[in-house]
């Protein structure tokens, strides 16, 4: 947060208490990343097991309950003449055998035959699924299992845009979908295709338009046309944020639209991965860094956002205050709380509509997370919430 005066300087010292350990909850993806490391780790154990059957697609083992592109390329058989021929010895030989076993295994019609192979799956990452066409992903979207929970595309795939339309068009026949990340479809670049759309088709005739919706009349902005009914959506990533051009007016539109569609959203994660261990967010514990006060005990309704200044690592929107005895303001000032002990000396944790600080999705505080950066102190952090006890104990 922006540099204040201290609230209170004739205060006494506290005892120093050492940093407490870095917990990551929230981590963001860059557009570009492409995870080498991860994937020639997956080629490693392709060339290890070649000769394993494709347990994935075997029909008697119906019990799966997630996979991705890593499990089941890992089960997948490797091609005898790639495996033989000299693809493997370069980088960019390695890159052009790892796109080919894209193209041959972890593509639609791979994952359509898995769909029917494993009618219990929950949990489905289909980053980097290789499309030949769009009517592949149709059947593949009308393949999905209503026992799905947690849908995934945090990374892209070879065509984003006709993949985001065919989703939209099928995610309303999940029931129990709880979690949707869709950063690796619907980022920047598909906010500024909304906007050109937008443009071109104002005061025109609606007509199918970016991913195969409806362009409404400039009265009725294009973002608002891709939002669908997802009545268990509780946890949702997009892979833009909301201080660009464009995110400010096509971002806000989408999430205010799909949020009205979604009466159990709650985490909503812009750029930032809003689920842990493929199970969807749940309550989160806010505690200071240097002193480990609590400030929030089990929030359970906020958006994960990337931070507006760089000694902040990510910053947590919420309509709920922060708890009382944990936080101090500034004399009648309650627009920057600092936390109680005054571990971060001149920098406020928690903004209450200060006017430095820009508001997400109309939310009321904003809490600054991060370990120390340079010579700045730490700031809050976000610890997952031990389960509620039930109830008697």
């Amino acid at each position: 947060m922006p540099t204040a005066e201290a609230p209170n300087p004739s205060a006494e010292a506290p005892t120093p208490t050492a940093p407490l350990e870095d917990q990551t909850v929230f981590t963001f993806l860059g557009r570009y990343h492409t995870g080498v490391q991860a994937r020639d780790h997956t080629y490693s154990v392709l060339l290890t097991n070649h000769t394993w059957r494709a347990a994935a697609l075997r029909p008697d083992l119906l019990h799966w309950s997630r996979c991705d592109f890593s499990s089941f390329m890992a089960l997948a058989p490797l091609d005898l003449t790639l495996r033989l021929s000299p693809l493997g010895t370069s980088s960019q030989g390695t890159s052009a055998a790892w796109n080919k076993q894209l193209a041959t295994h972890w593509c639609c019609e791979s994952v359509e035959k898995l769909l029917h192979a494993k009618p219990q799956l929950q949990a489905l990452d289909l980053s980097h699924c290789f499309v030949s066409d769009a009517e592949a992903i149709a059947r593949l979207v009308l393949g999905l299992p209503p026992t799905l929970h947690t849908l995934s595309l945090h990374r892209g795939c070879n065509q984003p845009d006709a993949m985001l339309r065919q989703l939209l068009r099928g995610l309303p026949a999940l029931p129990r979908l709880r979690c949707l990340d869709l950063r690796g479809i619907l980022d920047e670049r598909t906010l500024a295709g909304l906007r050109v759309l937008d443009r071109a088709q104002g005061g025109a005739a609606p007509s199918q338009g970016f991913v195969g919706m409806t362009i409404r009349r400039r009265s009725a902005p294009s973002a608002t046309s891709l939002p669908v009914s997802l009545p268990a959506l509780e946890t949702l990533s997009v892979g833009f944020h909301l201080h660009s051009v464009l995110g400010a007016r096509e971002g806000v539109q989408f999430l205010t639209a799909q949020a009205a569609l979604a009466p159990r959203l709650r985490h909503i994660g812009c750029r930032v991965a809003a689920e842990a261990a493929w199970g969807g967010m749940g309550p989160v514990d806010i505690v200071c860094r240097c002193c480990g006060g609590t400030l929030y005990e089990r929030l359970d309704a906020y958006v994960v956002h990337p931070p507006q200044q760089q000694h902040i690592s990510y910053e947590i929107h919420t309509d709920e205050p922060p708890l009382a005895a944990a936080v101090q303001a500034d004399g009648a000032d309650d627009s920057r709380l600092w936390c109680a002990r005054s571990c971060q000396g001149q920098l406020w944790l928690v903004d209450h509509g200060s006017g430095h600080v820009r508001r997400v999705l109309g939310r009321k505080y904003a809490i600054a997370c991060g370990p120390p950066v340079g010579d700045r102190p730490a700031l809050a952090m976000a610890i997952l919430a031990h389960p509620a006890p039930a109830e008697g104990q």
